[in-house]
């Protein structure tokens, strides 16, 4: 079973709680966790997302992309804030 990720807060505080071993390549930092945009039906969109305190850094499966956001431009500027508006932010 998935776990719906409540808002950003909620967000924060998985990723604060991780013990992935994922490691980011450009902040050499590990944690953070795996999770998808219910797009509907079958349909999603992976991603891992850190949190290191000011900012997310963002890795998309689809294209091998990654972004680094505040938590300001998280919730304007990606497909994440209004997946989290919406209620289809899981995690794995």
């Amino acid at each position: 079973m998935y776990l719906k990720i409540k808002d950003v807060e909620h967000l924060k505080e998985l990723c604060n709680k991780s013990n992935s071993r994922y490691r980011n390549d450009k902040t050499d930092d590990y944690g953070g966790i795996e999770c998808f945009i219910n797009i509907g039906g079958f349909a999603r969109s992976s991603k891992t997302i850190t949190w290191n305190g000011n900012t997310f850094w963002i890795y998309h499966d689809i294209d091998d992309t990654d972004e680094t956001v505040d938590e300001k431009a998280l919730m304007k500027q990606t497909n994440i804030g209004t997946a989290l508006d919406s209620g289809n932010l899981y995690m794995y």
